[in-house]
């Protein structure tokens, strides 16, 4: 077993070297090593070669070379036409999604009620979907590449097949949903959600998570509380502090 690892580890230090050669003179690429080697050990198979890189000085989630080329790519085209907008939100009404608009690339969709919406298929890049109820909805197939969905509600959604590359999972609650034959997720990417409880991944996923990460697949102590951001800020909270310090 140690000689099967010592050149399993030599192995990923020449391609590590490849990579460099490859992509002289381009955006570093770097090989995503202890993430293959978790995979390796958990399911005895080569996982194959999983990269990663660095977009505005943050490191990107490991992903496969095409993905990350595709990231860096839309990445260095933001940058290049910053000024003439190429990534303005736009706002569209709920009734209008409901209504069946699919192409929302780029919508500001935060805090949005979308319960039992079908959006399969639908062009969600670049979305902001911050603390938007998801629940019982249908996404599968939807490109959800560069989407914001810090603290969203994705109870017994299908996202099956859906893309995922370089989207924001922070915070996000996923129960009962289903995330198989998805692409552009990484277990550094689904640490980051709020649970995962009872959620269908992929078979490899899965096993890593259970062996490393098994509280994200455990029932949540707490439940998803939404962000308003319509809310006023309150102006009440000086009256509290002003009305405890004379009872004291």
């Amino acid at each position: 077993m140690r000689s099967v690892l010592r050149w399993f580890i030599i192995l990923q230090c020449f391609l590590l070297c490849g990579v460099s050669a490859v992509f002289s003179g381009e955006p570093e690429i770097f090989l995503c090593i202890d993430s293959m080697m978790v995979l390796k050990r958990s399911t005895g198979k080569d996982p194959g070669k999983l990269v990663y890189g660095y977009v505005n000085g943050q490191k990107t989630p490991c992903m496969s070379e095409h993905e990350l080329r595709v990231t860096l790519s839309r990445a260095q085209f933001v940058k290049d036409s910053s000024g003439i907008a190429a990534q303005q939100q736009k706002t569209f009404s709920r009734n209008a999604i409901f209504r069946g608009e699919k192409n929302l690339s780029g919508a500001d969709l935060r805090g949005m009620d979308l319960q039992g919406i079908d959006l399969s298929g639908a062009n969600l890049q670049n979305a902001q979907l911050e603390s938007v109820d998801l629940r019982n909805a249908n996404l599968s197939g939807t490109n959800l590449t560069g989407a914001n969905l810090r603290s969203a509600y994705c109870k017994n959604v299908n996202f099956s097949n859906a893309d995922f590359t370089g989207a924001d999972l922070q915070g996000a609650f996923f129960q009962n949903a289903n995330m198989k034959s998805t692409d552009g997720l990484s277990i550094e990417v689904l640490c980051k959600t709020a649970t995962l409880y009872q959620t269908l991944l992929d078979e490899e996923m899965l096993m890593v998570l259970e062996e490393n990460y098994r509280a994200k697949l455990e029932k949540p102590r707490g439940g998803w509380v939404q962000k308003d951001f319509n809310a006023a800020p309150d102006s009440s909270e000086p009256k509290k502090k002003k009305a405890r310090k004379s009872k004291r």
